[in-house]
């Protein structure tokens, strides 16, 4: 009988992992096992349910209702065994232990990485399982210790701290500029199809230009703002947004840092300098770190969330 109760806490462990991970062979990777006994973990636990938690086919993995079910009732409880856990090894002085993140994925390219060394060498007994998104991070949402989003709504059960601006510019490709109506003014945009973006939260936000202080009345109205139109609506993968641009589809609104390079090297043409532009809310152009209150959190998670609260200054841009 003990035996089978391990079976099945370490079957219901595994399956839990891969709601949160959103795939088998992610899952895997943070339980250090194959992607093979993974499948057979979740498969012998929903043989002994008699019910399907997931469903699957070669490209995507989701919750069944029963599986949703079961993942909403069981987090907080292995949470809490994990919680446990975490208290006893945090006895212990130096902080230790998993920090589970999830962060969109420009910010763990340009920011958060670069930054790791240090924190390995400051914390060499914390580990990182690090997801990347730009959607929804996986199946579920709360099985992480800290979230760093953009254009998502905020946990009520969460602190929420700014880490930096994200810096929006309007660009377009030369082929696509040579081919179109001249974008002189961001009420020209309304005679072109744009590349789109939904947001995590499933809005799609409006553009707003403000003309900067010091650019002549001639650059175009003060303010403009509206809902474009296009043929192509990118969610989940920002990168994707910079790609359909490149390839002329369009002009479109992305985050500066992401295009850089396109600029400097000429694929892309930055449109309107004389203007800052706004696309959606104030939470749609900050990246947010969320993470567990105080009396939830354990060492090694605060001392991440520390970390990155030290370093947020740098990474506000220039």
């Amino acid at each position: 009988m003990i035996s089978n109760a391990v079976d099945d806490l370490r079957d219901l462990r595994y399956a839990l992992e891969v709601a949160r991970c959103g795939s088998f062979s992610g899952a895997a990777a943070c339980l250090s096992v194959s992607p093979g006994a993974v499948s057979k973990a979740v498969a012998r636990l929903e043989r002994n349910l008699g019910v399907p938690l997931f469903f699957r086919n070669s490209r995507t993995v989701r919750l069944s209702e029963r599986g949703q079910e079961l993942v909403s009732e069981l987090s907080g409880v292995f949470e809490g065994i994990d919680r446990s856990i975490g208290r006893l090894r945090d006895a212990r002085d130096e902080p230790a232990g998993l920090v589970r993140v999830s962060t969109f994925t420009t910010f763990g390219r340009t920011r958060l990485i670069p930054l790791l060394p240090r924190f390995f060498e400051r914390f060499p007994q914390i580990s990182l399982s690090l997801t990347f998104h730009d959607g929804q991070p996986g199946l579920t949402r709360h099985a992480f210790d800290v979230r760093i989003t953009w254009g998502e709504r905020l946990d009520s059960d969460k602190v929420a701290h700014v880490l930096c601006d994200l810096p929006i510019v309007l660009v377009a490709s030369p082929a696509y500029l040579a081919q179109h109506s001249a974008i002189r003014s961001p009420t020209d945009l309304q005679n072109h199809a744009c590349v789109l973006v939904e947001l995590a939260s499933g809005v799609h936000p409006r553009w707003t230009f403000r003309r900067r202080a010091g650019a002549g009345e001639d650059a175009g109205p003060e303010l403009v703002s509206f809902s474009p139109k296009g043929h192509l609506t990118v969610a989940g993968e920002l990168q994707m947004i910079a790609d359909a641009a490149r390839h002329g589809i369009g002009p479109t609104l992305i985050e500066e840092v992401i295009v850089a390079d396109d600029v400097r090297e000429g694929r892309l043409v930055r449109l309107l300098p004389d203007y800052h532009v706004e696309m959606g809310d104030k939470l749609q152009r900050q990246a947010v770190m969320q993470f567990r209150r105080d009396r939830r959190l354990s060492r090694a998670a605060r001392s991440f969330v520390d970390f990155l609260t030290a370093h947020a200054p740098h990474f506000q841009p220039e």
